[in-house]
């Protein structure tokens, strides 16, 4: 995964693209066949997170990525065991966040786009954050994607680290081929996504 978001990150400055702008989403549109056609070594992926550090305590507005095995699964018609969330909300037995990997490529550009409406500074570095909480993201048809993406995790069900992902890499793991759906195909939670999407 490092190698891969070195490699976007190089041919993002080699064209000169300002990451998070309507340009860069350009260039993801057309780049996005080939980073879909990278293959995801699951066990290389898997020792990449044993040696990043990991958050004791996860904050607000941040994107995180762990492994996920809900202790329903079973019951559940599908479920992704490799969540990329932004979180909302947190207590001490649960968090809640926004699983991007939920919602198909062009429904997750632009909601990823209206975010950023929220980030507190424009400046990305390990200060930023996104001023968001489902109340706030209920509030406004604008946002209305998050009920097709919002998922709460129980802290004991996390399997090893969780782990922060860098402001200035939301954009690039965003795109990365990473969800790991079970029981369904992704494009079918795709297809269930949009149609809760439309009747939002």
């Amino acid at each position: 995964m490092n190698r891969l978001l070195e490699e976007i990150n190089s041919q993002l400055d080699d064209r000169n693209i300002p990451p998070r702008s309507k340009q860069s989403q350009e260039w993801f549109k057309d780049k996005l066949k080939e980073i879909e056609r990278h293959p995801v070594n699951r066990n290389e992926l898997t020792r990449e997170l044993k040696n990043m550090n990991p958050v004791r305590t996860p904050h607000v507005g941040r994107m995180y990525i762990f492994y996920y095995f809900p202790k329903t699964r079973r019951e559940l018609p599908y479920y992704d065991l490799f969540p990329n969330i932004f979180m909302t909300d947190i207590s001490s037995k649960y968090f809640q966040g926004l699983n991007l990997h939920y919602l198909p490529v062009g429904m997750r550009e632009d909601f990823f786009m209206r975010l950023l409406e929220r980030v507190n500074k424009q400046r990305y570095d390990k200060q930023t954050f996104l001023r968001i909480t489902y109340e706030y993201l209920n509030s406004f048809r604008r946002f209305r994607a998050f009920k097709s993406c919002w998922k709460r995790y129980d802290y004991k069900q996390v399997r090893g680290n969780i782990i922060n992902v860098p402001s200035s890499e939301w954009e690039n793991v965003m795109y990365l081929p990473t969800a790991m759906f079970r029981k369904k195909p992704e494009e079918i939670v795709h297809i269930e996504s949009r149609k809760r999407y439309r009747n939002t």
